[in-house]
């Protein structure tokens, strides 16, 4: 029997390219998640992962994998807070992991070299290249000159690069040149929602079978997804809102994305955490706002859906406020309480004034007792602009400053809906992290990389428009001119 291997490889590549991929993903991560066996799901991930670069000449395929591969962590299995468990460094997990690793290096050198992503790097053409080496380079410094600099600070700093430089770059460069605008746009929006819903089905399990629920109330201590805590979970959940609207705006099926957008803020109130109640609030507002003006077609429909909202939360509140109030105990018995962050900056501040140019360095005693996610993260300051300046100085902030102006330029020169809508998720996650650190944790910033690739790339197509405008323009009015002289 004949094979017809391009035939296979042209079925291989409008699997990967399509819709169904992203939800095979999405399903084995959260099959993983609840089962525990996510070694054997991650195996399957990782194939076919690997498979995708090695057939396809985009990197699109990536972008579920990357968004979606920490949901698989079970908390049985974590080797994060409270478990630290030794499960996938142990035993014959440890070979496995290594021989993972070792096929994604390969498939990721295999897509590099083979579509030469190298040739499309250029210092001045490449969007953001320079305002992210400059951030790669504050990162390195971090500390440099105190007493405080150590190598796990190096360490932890150098990380960092790996998500707003190098993962940045992959998908910004990884991206086809034969893709267009819409295309983009439209996958990247489609895998916002296909990411949001696996990550609700297993919030919607924790709430269901994780004794979330304790004595009447919402115990955020068992609000623990194994990969992620409450605080980050609410976090992610508001990212993802005005993406999901830009959906509702404009695609066919625009109710699911309406749905799937209220289902996550109510999801992000749930976690009981008052930045992303605080977040979470403003960005549906002024996302439903948009998607009334914008979505002049659908206006009815938001408004008819958002009254039917509100009056099934009023008629909740009404019937059953007793039970609410003590559900939702820790909003009205937490308040305006700081949660120790006020005495974390000043620390902070404290330890910058003795470091001003470098910077203390990762790793700083901002206060005792101040708790880590997984053993190799610092404690973090829970606030942007105090741990740049304590663990790298003046020189981070001015880097992180110039890169995120640049990021918000990108998004607002030329501004489309699509720009706006998906630049809000971007920015959200670095609103939220002045009152937490989501900027410096690794799995919130996955997708907001892939988005922001996305913009910088439609950005590009944009900028080459009103380039060849020009071009064509000058050439008529020098066309004309050549014909008027003939003429005289």
């Amino acid at each position: 029997m004949n094979v017809d291997f391009a035939q296979v490889k042209n079925k291989l590549y409008n699997f990967f390219m399509g819709k169904w991929y992203p939800i095979l993903v999405a399903v084995m991560v959260t099959l993983a998640h609840i089962t525990g066996a996510e070694m054997y799901f991650a195996i399957v991930n990782i194939l076919l992962a690997v498979t995708a670069l090695c057939v396809c000449d985009s990197i699109r395929p990536l972008f579920v994998v990357v968004a979606t591969f920490t949901f698989q962590v079970s908390e049985k299995n974590s080797p994060a807070a409270p478990t630290f468990s030794d499960y996938y460094f142990t035993g014959w997990r440890l070979y496995v992991v290594a021989i993972l690793a070792a096929l994604v290096v390969f498939g990721l050198t295999f897509f590099i070299v083979r579509n030469k992503l190298w040739k499309k790097l250029s210092l001045r053409k490449t969007t953001l290249l320079i305002p992210a080496l400059a951030l790669s380079a504050a990162f390195l410094l971090n500390g440099v000159g105190s007493d405080n600099w150590s190598l796990e600070g190096f360490g932890f700093g150098a990380s960092q690069i790996i998500i707003y430089l190098g993962l940045y770059l992959l998908f910004y460069l990884g991206l086809s040149e034969k893709e267009s605008e819409e295309e983009l746009i439209g996958y990247i929006t489609y895998i916002t929602l296909v990411t949001a819903l696996a990550l609700l089905a297993q919030v919607v399990y924790q709430f269901a079978f994780g004794d979330v629920i304790s004595n009447g109330q919402i115990d955020r201590s068992n609000l623990n997804l194994g990969w992620v805590t409450c605080n980050p979970l609410g976090g992610l959940l508001v990212m993802f809102i005005p993406t999901l609207f830009y959906g509702a705006i404009t695609k066919k099926h625009g109710w699911l994305y309406f749905v799937t957008a209220t289902l996550v803020y109510i999801g992000a109130v749930a976690t009981c955490s008052r930045n992303s109640l605080v977040f979470g609030t403003l960005t549906f507002a002024v996302c439903f706002i948009i998607a009334c003006v914008k979505g002049k077609e659908r206006r009815k429909y938001f408004i008819c859906a958002l009254a039917i909202c509100v009056l099934a939360a009023l008629a909740m509140f009404t019937l059953f406020y007793d039970k609410l109030a003590v559900i939702f105990q820790r909003y009205v018995s937490s308040g305006m309480n700081d949660s120790g962050r006020f005495v974390i900056w000043g620390r902070a501040w404290d330890i910058f004034c003795d470091n001003v140019v470098f910077g203390n360095g990762f790793f700083s005693p901002y206060a005792p007792g101040l708790t880590v996610i997984v053993e190799f993260m610092p404690g973090l300051a829970h606030n942007t602009i105090f741990e740049f300046l304590a663990s790298m100085g003046l020189v981070g902030m001015a880097a992180y400053s110039y890169y995120r102006i640049e990021t918000i330029k990108v998004m607002l020169k030329r501004p489309t809906l699509a720009k706006i809508m998906l630049g809000m998720s971007v920015l959200v996650v670095a609103a939220q992290s002045l009152l937490d650190s989501f900027i410096f944790f690794y799995y919130p910033m996955l997708l907001p990389t892939a988005i922001l690739a996305v913009i910088c790339r439609v950005y590009d197509m944009q900028m080459e428009k009103q380039e060849m405008f020009f071009k064509d323009l000058l050439e008529k009015q020098q066309g004309d001119a050549c014909t008027d002289e003939q003429t005289e």
